[in-house]
């Protein structure tokens, strides 16, 4: 049973013994005060409770960034998903370990595209940058390679190297 759920069971019977108390302590007409004074106390704290326990609990904040990730990961530049990773795995490291299972094989999905798009990245980096010192058969193969590399690239990603391509491109064109 999770902690959450035995703490609001555990202050229900509190409650309910606190009222007991109260019925043969009180007469009955001040009973029905003590009651309604109760339900309203109980009632302000389950709705003040509830929402904080969903936004500071750490599972649940994980799970919210590990869709923000999934959502992003086609989208954003590799320093914002590295950023949004590390949150993700320090939230990881915080959560109970009974709870690190749930969670593992998302985080290494995540790290493993990370990873991918890092090397996509590196790799295009450096088909553009031999680009100078190579002949127009050998640009042919390298324009191939560095747009294949391109398109598996984030949009954001993309943008940052779509002059380099272009420039590749129009050299390959020029030389024909």
């Amino acid at each position: 049973m999770e902690r959450g759920i035995i703490a609001i069971i555990f202050v229900l019977i509190l409650s309910v013994l606190g009222e007991m108390a109260a019925y043969f302590l009180t007469d009955k007409e001040g009973f029905v005060i003590i009651i309604l004074t109760t339900a309203l106390l109980l009632a302000i704290t389950v709705f003040i409770l509830v929402p904080l326990w969903y936004a500071f609990a750490s599972h649940l904040r994980l799970n919210r960034k590990l869709k923000k990730f999934v959502k992003l990961v086609n989208v954003e530049t590799l320093f914002t998903l590295k950023e949004l990773y590390l949150e993700i795995y320090t939230l990881y490291l915080k959560i109970s370990e009974n709870r690190k299972h749930e969670f593992y094989p998302h985080i290494v999905e995540a790290r493993n595209k990370l990873e991918e798009h890092l090397r996509h990245n590196k790799k295009v980096e450096t088909v553009l940058s031999q680009a100078e010192e190579k002949s127009i058969k050998e640009l042919k193969k390298l324009y191939d390679e560095a747009y294949q590399l391109f398109l598996k690239l984030p949009q954001k990603m993309q943008s940052m190297h779509y002059p380099g391509l272009v420039h590749l491109r129009q050299k390959l064109e020029g030389g024909k």
